[in-house]
Formats: structure tokens, sequence, C-alpha cells
């Protein structure tokens, strides 16, 4: 058997890996599933000439899991908006704590409906799909009510974030598949720290990806998303995990800071852990069932440093593991990285497959 017959073997058997992967995806719908048939059981709230509710007519505005529903409460002296309310929705519960927390649904109490509905739409940082629905659904029943047009969406900012990111991912895809020198390397994670890190802010984390699977079927498209889907492709055809060995800033830090010390003279220190992946392969099964369900479990990662976001706890992680990396290169992949993890998943077969090795002797071996 040629080594091109084994390497499609290999690929087969990688591809075997979307099993578990739809199952978990399968999971999930059925939870959310679930938990819509529940919020159906509560039945439409009753509303009378001064309470507006959404009940089904705003469907089409969709948060980053689901239609937000919103009760608008109007003062029956002077007819402003007393109060807004929002029944229980399916938005994660870290996102939507921090809207509700937020206070931006303020701005409209003591206005009339005809003021409130020239108010600009705002968003939440962190939390911008679901900060979002949720202005556009209030803007939208004001409208009504006032049997008005709404006036046409700004236009969007040009992606540029988006674009760049973009022409990053395929010019490191195109490193990953022709290797470039150790020097080159060493430039390019440099760049991708910079740019896809600080500038871009399209890295990876396993709060995201959660958050994608508790958001089905309702998933918004985004290039984070399109990333892992093109990180899973290219691990399953060339068995390699070309996101967390190029792209990945965080990782990328770890790995300048081992070369600068290995330079001023730092010894490395082997992880004498005889299965150092358990760990990851924990925190990964923990955060999907957290997720699965629905409990607000708080992950830290610290990829989040490169929003630069006054969380401290983020901070400390990110410094500590960095500072560990001078003696135990890429400690928080080797060990505690859950994104990664469930990453690798794709770059490996769920059988036993033909290395790389076996199968070039086994062509040697054919046509000597």
């Amino acid at each position: 058997m040629t080594m091109e017959c084994y390497l499609i073997k290999d690929i087969f058997r990688r591809l075997s890996r979307l099993i578990p992967f739809a199952v978990i995806v399968l999971l999930f719908l059925a939870g959310a599933g679930l938990r819509q048939s529940q919020h159906k059981d509560n039945g439409a709230m009753q509303t009378d000439e001064h309470t507006l509710f959404s009940g089904e007519n705003y469907q089409d505005i969709r948060g980053f899991r689901s239609n937000i529903n919103v009760i608008i409460t109007l003062n029956p002296q002077n007819n402003t908006i007393e109060k807004i309310d929002f029944p229980p929705n399916q938005e994660d519960d870290r996102f939507w704590n921090k809207v509700i927390s937020s206070g931006i649904f303020t701005k409209y109490y003591g206005l009339s409906p005809n003021e409130a509905a020239k108010l600009p739409l705002d968003a939440v940082t962190g939390a911008t799909f679901s900060s979002s629905a949720a202005e556009k659904t209030i803007h939208a029943m004001l409208n009504d009510y006032l049997e008005l047009t709404p006036e046409p969406a700004e236009n969007q900012p040009f992606p540029w974030r988006d674009i760049g990111a973009a022409i990053l991912i395929i010019f490191n895809i195109f490193i990953f598949i022709r290797p470039v020198k150790s020097r080159a390397r060493t430039t390019l994670l440099i760049v991708n720290i910079i740019l896809f890190g600080f500038i871009f802010r399209s890295y990876l984390s396993i709060q995201q990806i959660s958050s994608w699977l508790g958001a089905l079927p309702y998933i918004a498209l985004s290039l984070p998303l399109v990333l892992f889907i093109v990180i899973a492709l290219v691990g399953i055809i060339k068995g390699n995990n070309f996101y967390c060995t190029w792209l990945c800033p965080f990782g990328g830090a770890q790995e300048i800071i081992a070369k600068l010390s290995s330079r001023a003279g730092v010894k490395s220190i082997p992880l004498k852990i005889k299965h150092p992946g358990i760990l990851r392969r924990i925190i990964l099964l923990t955060v999907l069932a957290a997720a699965w369900l629905n409990i607000a479990l708080p992950v830290w990662e610290p990829f989040a440093i490169f929003n630069l976001i006054p969380d401290y706890i983020v901070w400390i992680i990110a410094i500590v593991f960095l500072g560990a990396s001078c003696f135990f290169p890429r400690i928080w992949c080797r060990l505690f990285c859950g994104c990664g993890e469930l990453l690798d998943w794709f770059s490996k077969p769920l059988f036993k497959s033909t290395t790389a090795k076996t199968a070039r002797k086994s062509s040697e071996t054919q046509y000597k």
C-alpha cells in the first residue's frame, strides 16, 4: 500500500472524530428544545392599554441565542415610559446579566414613546448580540405603537478587523503547510501576538465555543466561528492543530518568553506528569456540561488580556503562566487549555491509525 493510501486512510480515521462532536451538538440542540418548551409553558403575559408586550411579533430580531421578549410599562398619567422589563429568555446568563447591570435601558425612563423611539441604539461591550437585540426590539415596539416606519439603520462600519484577521489566518495556513526556519517562525509569532491578539482580537476560547453550542440552533455566524470550522477541517486533513502551533496569541507569547529565557541561560524543567492532557479534558468536559445544563460557570482564561479588560483575575492568571513559561514552555497549553484540547480532538483519529512514519517505510519497501 502506498504512502498516499495510508494518508487517505488517516484522514478518514480522523473524520471519525466528528461522530462524538456531532453527538455533543445534538445534545445541545435537545437541551435548547427542552428549555424552549419550558419557556412556552409560562404562557403569554396579559397586557392592557398602558403595557406593551413584544409577544410573538418580533421573532426575527434575535440575540445570541434567541429573540428577547420585552415589556414596556407606560405611566397612565402622562403616557411616559415608566419601566422596561424582560421576561425569562434563552440568552447566556453571563452575557445577559452584563446587559442588565449596564443600565443602558434607563435612558428610556421618563420619556414619551415618541422621544424614546428617536434615541440611538446602544450596545454593551462583551454582550453585543444580546444588548443590540433588546434595543432593536424596544425600538420596533415603540415604532409600532406610534405607527411609525422605522428609520433605516446606519451604515455598518467597514469590517477591517475581520478582513485583516482573515488574511492573517490564510497566511498562517500557508506557512503551516510550507514550514519556515526558526527565526522566521519567531517573527511570525510576534506578528500574530500583536495583530491577531491585540488588534484583531479574533482568538478562540473554550468560553466562546461553549457559548456557540449553547446558542444552538440560532448561532450567529462570525469570523471566530469560521476560524473554528477551518481549524477542524485542516486538522482532519493534515493531522495537526495549526491554530495552537502558530496562530494562538497566548501560546505564541509563552513560546517567545521561553526562547528569551533560554537565551538568558534559564534551563527549562521537564514536566514529569504521566498524563498531562487529563486536566485539559476535565476542564473541557466541565465547561461543556455546565453550558449544556445552562449553569453560569465562571471561566477564567488568559486570552481575555488581549481585550485589555480590567479583570484582575485574568491578568493574574496570564502573568503567572507567562512567568512559568520561563521554566515550563507553553505550560498553559499543555496542562490547562480546554480550547486546545477540543481543537486537538479533530487532528487525532478516534481509532488507531497508521502513522506517517510507518506509511513512509511501507512506501519505501514497496518501491525498493
